[in-house]
């Protein structure tokens, strides 16, 4: 069992995520120094959506990245999916309010077996969310059957910090002062300690990377993001990841 495992066990995890729901978007941006924002338009850039694409995106949680789509393609048509539905009803009023919710649609939602038939999509995303699931194999297997061979999977997840100044400097920054901060803030501190140790036992990005492979998605590239922090990962699905998983 590994210690990502572990911690699944010990933690729950819809429970944390259902208590922070008010202050989530305020945090996020605080903790990463606003460039959270950055890296979701570069998954966006990187999608390369196809005139009248269709997305989804997994742990979707408020919709932050589901709403960037739908902000740069005006054809676009976005399917959003979490297990928490207060992060749904928050993102639903984000998306009313952007007035989008006429091309994306929220729902509550398992992403280890998602409710969408076999090569729907164009692409499928997930941001800060693959290292929740009880079975991130199973969860980029899902996101693999729901695209159509050709379309991507892409990943954008914090990484474990690299050994360097800054990444040790990042490293007692999350253990020390977000768990503080982030309770002080939204009045439940335990998830900002979930953070921290959900980092440090999530794959590194070359282990992410062999795992995607694995699962048969092809010409996986991957970007470094502020010093090594966070990773974007993005795969194709061919014929024949196509053929693994029917």
């Amino acid at each position: 069992m590994s210690d990502l495992d572990t911690l699944h066990q010990s933690v729950d995890v819809h429970d944390m995520f259902s208590r922070v729901v008010k202050t989530y978007d305020l945090l996020n941006h605080v903790f990463s120094f606003n460039v959270d924002r950055l890296w979701r338009s570069r998954v966006v850039r990187m999608a390369a959506l196809p005139a009248n694409g269709k997305v989804v995106d997994v742990a979707t949680g408020t919709a932050d990245l589901a709403i960037a789509f739908a902000r740069a393609h005006a054809d676009c048509r976005v399917d959003g999916i979490d297990f928490v539905k207060e992060m749904i009803d928050r993102g639903m009023e984000k998306v009313a309010k952007a007035k989008l919710d006429n091309r994306v649609a929220l729902s509550e939602g398992d992403a280890l077996a998602l409710p969408w038939e076999n090569n729907r999509f164009e692409v499928a995303t997930i941001a800060f969310g693959l290292r929740n699931l009880k079975d991130f194999r199973l969860g980029i297997r899902e996101m693999t059957r729901v695209v159509h061979p050709g379309g991507k999977v892409i990943v954008l997840e914090f990484s474990p910090p690299p050994d360097t100044l800054f990444g040790r400097t990042y490293n007692w920054y999350l253990k020390r002062v977000m768990p503080k901060l982030g309770g002080k803030v939204s009045g439940w501190e335990p998830t900002y300690g979930y953070l921290y140790s959900s980092i440090n036992a999530f794959l590194d990005h070359q282990a992410l990377a062999a795992l995607m492979r694995s699962e048969g998605l092809t010409s996986i590239e991957m970007f470094r993001l502020s010093g090594g922090i966070a990773y974007i990962h993005a795969g194709v699905k061919t014929k024949h990841s196509a053929e693994r998983i029917d």
